[in-house]
Formats: C-alpha cells, structure tokens, sequence
C-alpha cells in the first residue's frame, strides 16, 4: 500500500474496540493511544492511521458509522445565590461527539521488516530548514534504548506508549521535531536500534509530517 495519508482520529473509549476491529478487517493499520479531555471533553482514544489517499473516504466512513454520539451525564457548579457561601453541584446531561479526524499528508514514509527489509517512500520534497515532526513507532523493548540514542545525539523525543496497528502488539511512538535536514539522521538512529530485529513483524514504522507553525511558550 502506497501510504501518503495520516488520520489521526480522537473517538469516545467505548467506541475504540470496534472501530480497530473493522478498520483492520478493511486491511488497514491502526495505532492506539489513550488519551483525555480536548475534542471529545472525556476519556477517549486517538487512533493513528496510516493509508493511500484512495483509503482515507472508506475510512471516515467505518469511523463514521462505529463511532456514536451520546448523551453523559455531567456535574456543573452552580453559584451560590449568598456570595459567602460556596457554589454546589448538580447533575446536566451534555451531548459527546462521536468523533474528530484529522487527515495529514505524509512527506515521507519508511517501513522497516523484520530483516531490514524496507519501504522508504518519499511524497513531498522536504525544504531545506522547514520544520518536520516525526512519528518513530517501534516495539516496547527498543523504544528505551532508541530514546537514549536520540537523547545522546541532542534530538528532543517524547514518548508515548501505544498499542497495535503497525507493529500488531504493544509498542511505543517517539514524536521528534526535527529540521528536514536531520530527517535521515534520526533513520539511521532507528536503523542502528532496530537492526538486530528477528521477529515476523516489522522492527518500526515511521511517518514523516511537515510542521507548518510552532510556537515555544
């Protein structure tokens, strides 16, 4: 599959299960990140998914259809009506989204198999200097030693733990903000992590995204 295509989708929790599910049946990857609050206000998931542009349509459409708007009931302070006293809670029913997508064009896409086998698929030419986030998603028992050779080699990483999708069992996403000049600096970081990797399933997946602002605070 030519991935040039990057859904970041953030879905109620109860919906995740079966949304994963029939994604995957439909033959694409998916990874799960637990997460809070934001778009949806509650608990909820967001799904990384990486597919063709000819994909992203069906796509929305399973999310569409597996994830469900629903009425929570929620707890809101009433003020006091004497300014001495304190406010008090009382119960509302608020309505919660089913979904929010995001779609994001990937510059550049590499897959590493089991024994170094590759896609490296480049979609966009990357301007010199231009901001780029990379997304690093490799198996639990190397995303330790990958942080600390990125960390060595002065490259700012955050790490999240994640579950499923391209590597089909628990792993964790590095996110590194990086000029497109230091794109193949982090690959090869990866490659020397990952090199040793025996197993069926990939040894990493990475995504390559243009940053169009950031902003230091």
């Amino acid at each position: 599959m030519d991935i040039d295509k990057l859904i970041l989708a953030i879905v109620q929790r109860e919906d995740a299960d079966a949304a994963m599910n029939v994604l995957t049946q439909a033959g694409l990857s998916v990874t799960r990140i637990s997460s809070l609050g934001g778009f949806m206000g509650t608990h909820n998931v967001t799904l990384l998914i990486g597919l063709s542009s000819n994909n992203v349509d069906r796509a929305i459409s399973i999310l569409r259809i597996h994830c469900h708007k629903r009425t929570v009931p929620v707890h809101m302070t009433t003020p006091a009506p004497a300014s001495h006293l304190s406010g008090f809670m009382r119960p509302i029913v608020a309505d919660v989204g089913s979904a929010v997508v995001f779609v994001f064009p990937v510059a550049r896409y590499i897959h590493l198999g089991a024994n170094q086998s590759s896609v490296d698929a480049k979609h966009a030419f990357l301007e010199p200097g231009a901001l780029q986030l990379v997304l690093v998603i490799v198996s639990d028992n190397q995303s330790g030693k990958l942080l600390k050779r990125l960390t060595d080699w002065s490259y700012h990483a955050t790490l999240i733990s994640t579950t499923g999708g391209f590597l089909k069992r628990g792993n964790a996403t590095l996110m590194i903000g990086v000029r497109s000049e230091r794109v193949d600096s982090i690959l090869e970081q990866v490659h020397q992590v990952t090199g040793g990797t025996v197993t069926k399933d990939s040894a990493a997946t990475v995504f390559v995204l243009e940053i169009t602002r950031q902003e230091r605070m």
